[in-house]
């Protein structure tokens, strides 16, 4: 551990490391852009399998994705927008996650098994858009 009465070096004095170069590159693919790619060119290639042994194909998924994507839409959800899921962690949830990054939104993940009250204070303190819980 460093002596904090050392003198320590000016920040604005520090060398900043140099910033590539960009122009040119094409942009960054999203995890729903892939999802969509990998969904038409291999619509039954397993996508992820649950540790309850429930297998997605990409074409299942991303059609999942798309249809949740347009619930959450039709409930006010847009880019920029917090939408609270208080789910389990289950396909539904990776569903979930997935139709909020496509609206462009920001999922935040509550446990679900925490008191009403302590799952009330996290919605409020993100000031969240909607909040999916289990149906049913």
């Amino acid at each position: 551990m460093s002596d904090p009465r050392k003198a320590q070096p000016d920040i604005a004095s520090l060398p900043r490391k140099a910033q590539p170069d960009i122009a040119g590159l094409p942009a960054l693919a999203t995890i729903v852009d892939r999802l969509a790619q990998h969904a038409t060119e291999r619509p039954e290639a397993p996508a992820f399998t649950f540790a309850g042994g429930e297998t997605f194909d990409f074409g299942t998924l991303h059609a999942r994705v798309l249809a949740a994507a347009q619930a959450l839409a039709a409930n006010g959800v847009g880019q920029g927008d917090v939408v609270a899921l208080v789910l389990k962690t289950s396909p539904e949830l990776v569903v979930a996650i997935l139709a909020t990054q496509r609206l462009r939104a920001v999922p935040m993940v509550i446990n679900p098994s925490l008191p009403e009250a302590a799952i009330a204070r996290r919605v409020a303190l993100v000031a969240a858009t909607l909040v999916v819980t289990p149906s049913g």
